[in-house]
């Protein structure tokens, strides 16, 4: 699952970061490797092009965030709450409010 998942990621990452390919390749590996369990299912989801689910970490999600920050930046989100859940929560919430202003 993990290679067709990073070649749907790589596509998605190409369009919506107009990405060359192999550039992209890269960050979808990058997405794979570091997006913690919890937030797998929306990786999934975006890959593919679907809605994405809430899947809230203390009230956080990736669709809040995008909302939030008024942004289509998937894979900012998706950074964000991986370093909420597993690196500096003080860090990721400075960085979720910061991006607002």
């Amino acid at each position: 699952m993990t290679a067709e998942l990073q070649a749907k990621l790589a596509e998605r990452i190409s369009q919506e970061y107009f990405l060359s390919e192999d550039a992209a390749k890269k960050q979808a590996q990058e997405a794979v490797q570091h997006c913690p369990d919890l937030l797998q299912k929306n990786l999934e989801q975006w890959a593919a092009g679907e809605p994405l689910t809430e899947i809230s970490i203390d009230g956080y999600s990736v669709p809040m965030l995008l909302a939030l920050w008024h942004s289509p930046d998937f894979l900012g989100a998706m950074e964000v709450l991986a370093e909420y859940l597993t690196g500096d929560r003080d860090k990721a919430e400075r960085r979720i409010w910061r991006t607002r202003r």
